[in-house]
């Protein structure tokens, strides 16, 4: 959107302490070359700035030509003062004048952690430029609703549980109010997300797959829609993988299958599977609110055979099936059409 940096003239030059000694020049040449929408690969152009001036007396034909971001020569990514948001370089303008940045401009070379908002002058000139030249971009300007900033609830995996697979895991969390869609973080970094696998879900589930046998992994779900993404993302919560098996991660139940899947409305759900032993089992029937619908409890004895679960009275929709013995507990989702 043709937006210059606050810094213009300064690209590839380095302010120094050693700079500093002297008062800056009037003028600073630079290769325009790279800046330009189109690249011109077999020219080089070199153009001048004027070196904006402290007082601002300049600044409607120095560096940006705009009179709300005040001088800036520092062309290199620089920390910021925590409490002033200002550099910590000190810079001399031409009239000898003493000066800091102001790291609270995106268009600035703060770290992202300094930068908080555009100016007045340059949301015109962004706004001048997309109306003008670029009005071609302009598409579906009916602005959403904002998205909620209340916490998401995060359903599946259950903070701190063993999922029912040793390589995948089935994920879900409550919808947002306003989100058109989420990302979707999983690392295997406890203390923050700097490493992660971020997943882009129009949705609220996510079945993630190649994950290792048994880990710990650590999640977390950000809301978002076309216009509005500064909504928090979740707490994180924690989930392991299962230790890998040549059967079914439930010790003693073998063949494990839910079928049809999915299943029509009205229909009865079944479960098949081998038992190498007599054991209770209980069936637990959740939404996708984690809200329990319904709970059965069978005693099932050494051999195959399949078990009915009574799910007629269920709306098309996702649900989750938890399946528990004494020596652990997995889950399963199902589709209802």
């Amino acid at each position: 959107l043709r937006l210059p940096h606050p810094f213009l003239g300064w690209e590839g030059k380095i302010y120094s302490n050693a700079t500093y000694a002297l008062p800056t020049p009037k003028i600073v040449t630079y290769d325009y070359t790279q800046f330009k929408d189109s690249l011109l690969t077999d020219t080089l152009v070199i153009d001048t700035a004027f070196v904006e001036l402290v007082d601002m007396t300049n600044c409607a034909t120095a560096a940006d030509q705009i009179c709300d971001t005040k001088a800036d020569y520092l062309a290199f990514r620089w920390q910021c003062n925590a409490t002033t948001k200002k550099s910590f370089q000190i810079q001399k303008d031409t009239n000898n004048i003493d000066f800091y940045s102001d790291g609270t401009l995106f268009m600035s070379y703060s770290f992202d952690e300094c930068q908080s908002r555009f100016s007045d002058g340059q949301i015109a000139t962004m706004r001048n430029h997309l109306y003008g030249p670029k009005a071609y971009l302009l598409a579906n300007q009916v602005v959403p609703p904002p998205v909620s900033l209340l916490p998401i609830q995060l359903l599946l995996p259950i903070d701190s549980s063993v999922v029912a697979l040793s390589n995948s895991a089935d994920f879900a969390w409550q919808p947002v109010a306003g989100a058109t869609s989420y990302t979707l973080q999983v690392s295997r970094v406890q203390d923050n997300f700097n490493i992660y696998t971020e997943y882009v879900v129009n949705g609220t589930t996510k079945t993630v797959t190649g994950l290792q046998a048994n880990r710990p992994y650590f999640w977390r779900v950000k809301p978002f829609n076309s216009h509005f993404f500064c909504a928090p993302s979740s707490p994180k919560k924690l989930f392991r993988t299962a230790v890998a098996t040549a059967t079914n991660d439930l010790a003693g139940i073998e063949k494990l299958q839910i079928f049809p899947m999915p299943v029509p409305a009205g229909e009865v759900l079944r479960v098949a599977l081998y038992a190498a032993q007599s054991a209770p089992l209980t069936f637990c029937f959740y939404d996708l609110n984690g809200r329990l619908l319904f709970k059965k409890d069978e005693n099932v004895t050494i051999g195959e055979q399949t078990i009915n679960l009574p799910i007629q009275n269920l709306h098309s929709g996702i649900y989750f099936l938890g399946i528990e013995t004494n020596s652990g507990r997995v889950f399963r989702k199902v589709v209802v059409q």
